[in-house]
């Protein structure tokens, strides 16, 4: 039988008796592995029911679910609930679950409580906005309430002398001395902090900390000029402080490495957008390393105005 079938499968499709040979064994493989899968999922396949399993893990899920709700409404109730009451206050001595009472914050009665311990005195109403992060908003509810005077008055003899139209030499002397003696305030843009910025008329807390931001992004000030970069910040307001604040000497410059940096580093400098960041690379993979300013000549948006105000964060 066999060497029939082997002579029948030479006749048709011509072929040798090695290759008779290992047709008949090819065949009988392709046809196992054909069947093969189907063969395994009916010995080794284990009954599913899809609708009641997606239910157990539905059951599972709701009580995990449940817990979670109930552990959280927990978690609320033991919270004391703070009842909001405005009244009169003075900040000088006003004690903690008053100043929440009020409706300031935690982290601000720590930091009135830390300030007064270390020396400090409200003497205006003004003196309790300059602590850092304060609100302006919650200081506008408050500042009805506050019990300090909105400036500090001039002193008696003053008004009396000046009210009176007294023409006394020594009076006159003693008050322009004293007016001298006043200290004047002299800033220096990088070393201040947002509480000293905060002294100068003019400049509350968004502007304190907007001017610390970006003396952040910008790697620290050359000039004072660079003030008017600040978001809000108008010319009259500057011209008003022009005289308050000063540049130290500029050594403590962060500047960036224009071949090391990376994309994100680079775009996050006020003076470089996206685009010419994404250009430096560009340039930067064409032509090597930066060797001098004359050398970003090549970076396309970047001008040579722009070169030269960005020369001083740059390093090579």
């Amino acid at each position: 039988m066999l060497n029939r079938l082997r002579q029948l499968i030479r006749n048709y499709f011509g072929f040798s008796r090695v290759e008779t040979n290992g047709f008949l064994v090819l065949v009988p493989l392709m046809v196992i592995i054909l069947f093969l899968p189907g063969i395994y999922v009916s010995l080794f396949s284990k009954e599913y029911d899809p609708y009641k399993e997606d239910i157990k893990i539905m059951d599972s899920l709701m009580a995990i679910w449940d817990a979670g709700v109930i552990a959280e409404v927990n978690l609320f109730k033991e919270e004391p609930e703070i009842l909001i009451a405005l009244k009169p206050f003075d900040p000088n001595r006003i004690g903690r679950n008053e100043m929440r009472s009020l409706g300031i914050p935690d982290f601000l009665t720590r930091r009135i409580d830390n300030y007064r311990k270390k020396g400090g005195k409200f003497k205006v109403k003004n003196d309790l906005a300059r602590i850092y992060d304060f609100p302006d908003s919650l200081f506008n509810v408050l500042e009805s309430y506050i019990e300090l005077p909105d400036k500090i008055e001039r002193r008696k003899s003053e008004i009396s002398a000046k009210s009176s139209g007294r023409n006394d030499s020594n009076y006159s002397k003693s008050f322009v001395r004293h007016k001298k003696e006043s200290p004047k305030l002299w800033i220096d843009l990088n070393e201040a902090d947002t509480m000293e910025l905060r002294k100068l008329k003019g400049i509350g807390p968004s502007f304190s900390r907007r001017i610390v931001k970006y003396r952040s992004l910008l790697g620290g000030f050359i000039t004072k000029d660079q003030l008017t970069e600040v978001y809000g910040l108008s010319d009259s307001l500057y011209t008003a402080l022009s005289d308050q604040i000063y540049v130290g000497i500029a050594d403590s410059l962060v500047t960036i490495n224009v071949n090391l940096a990376s994309y994100e580093t680079l775009k996050k400098h006020p003076y470089i957008s996206y685009k010419v960041a994404r250009e430096i690379l560009k340039s930067r993979s064409k032509i090597g390393k930066f060797r001098s300013l004359q050398d970003l000549k090549v970076v396309q948006g970047l001008d040579s105005v722009q070169m030269t105000r960005l020369d001083p964060y740059i390093t090579y």
